[in-house]
């Protein structure tokens, strides 16, 4: 199934995800680690780490089609980039928070 999954999401052009609201929406996660530009609605959890010209201000189906019809050649290296300087474990990102969170709990480790 996992490979599939792959497999399907690295023969598509961008993820679309619909949802109105959620936390951490790990599908997109998984696009970005495809290198897919990921267009979604404002409230999900994790619309803050995308470029805002992927997220969809006003759930209008003219506003997701203008922004499904802008994605181009370069919002491909933007997803790439975003999956490895904030999403991929081995990362800067994560070696820093590691980092911080280690002083933060170097009080309480005995």
């Amino acid at each position: 199934m996992k490979d599939t999954k792959f497999n399907l999401l690295k023969n598509s052009k961008m993820l679309l995800h619909p949802a109105d609201r959620g936390a951490i929406e790990y599908v997109i996660v998984e696009g970005l680690s495809a290198h897919l530009p990921c267009v979604c609605y404002k409230n999900i959890g994790l619309a803050d780490e995308l470029p805002e010209e992927w997220i969809v201000q006003e759930d209008t189906l003219e506003n997701w089609v203008n922004i499904i019809r802008s994605i181009s050649d370069n919002d491909y290296r933007t997803a790439r980039e975003i999956f490895r300087n904030r999403f991929n474990i081995d990362g800067e990102y994560y070696k820093n928070r590691l980092k911080e969170l280690k002083i933060r709990l170097e009080p309480f480790l005995v």
